[in-house]
């Protein structure tokens, strides 16, 4: 059990150094602000990253009679936890909802662009209803960086104002109502 969850941690820690830049470009391409956006990784109870395997194990050890007692496994990545913040201010915790929803299309955007690297191919971008607590400009801002995404499907739950969105020429709108009526526009 240690020699498989270490070896996910030093998965899990390559990933956030490679996916870090990521999060920084979409991050600024949508606000064009010079915060630092981040991702930290937190595992084994906040122990080092140096000597994972004695930690790992000791921490096993330290915890095995309450696991049994509790019946659940209490030590290892599963546990683990990613944290998002700006300037080193955690968002989940300190941010509005609208930086929270900004920082969910960063995540999106980030994703989008580190797969299509890492594949060479562009996968399907998906975005749900992140427009419904952002202000014009950031709306705006995430439509127009959505002009640099293949494929995208986007769910908004209010039809009253989209014109935000920029609107390609292959571009639909698929509206569904309560009723299971569906209207094409």
């Amino acid at each position: 059990m240690v020699e498989s969850g270490v070896e996910i941690i030093r998965h899990r820690e390559n990933f956030v150094t490679n996916f870090d830049s990521y999060i920084k470009n979409s991050y600024l391409r949508i606000l064009h602000k010079k915060e630092e956006p981040a991702i930290h990784y937190y595992f084994l109870e906040g122990k080092s990253s140096e000597g994972k395997e004695l930690d790992f194990y000791d921490l096993l050890e330290k915890r095995r009679d309450e696991e049994i007692r509790r019946g659940t496994s209490l030590v290892g990545p599963h546990k683990d936890e990613f944290i998002f913040s700006i300037n080193g201010i955690s968002i989940k915790n300190y941010g509005s909802q609208g930086q929270n929803k900004t920082f969910q299309a960063i995540l999106r955007f980030a994703e989008y662009f580190y797969l299509k690297d890492r594949t060479g191919k562009s996968p399907l971008f998906l975005l749900d209803d992140v427009f419904g607590e952002l202000d014009a400009e950031r709306a705006s801002a995430i439509s127009y960086y959505l002009e640099e995404v293949e494929q995208a499907f986007i769910t908004l739950t209010d039809f009253g104002n989209f014109s935000f969105l920029s609107m390609g020429k292959d571009s639909r709108i698929i509206k569904l109502f309560d009723t299971g009526d569906i209207s094409y526009a």
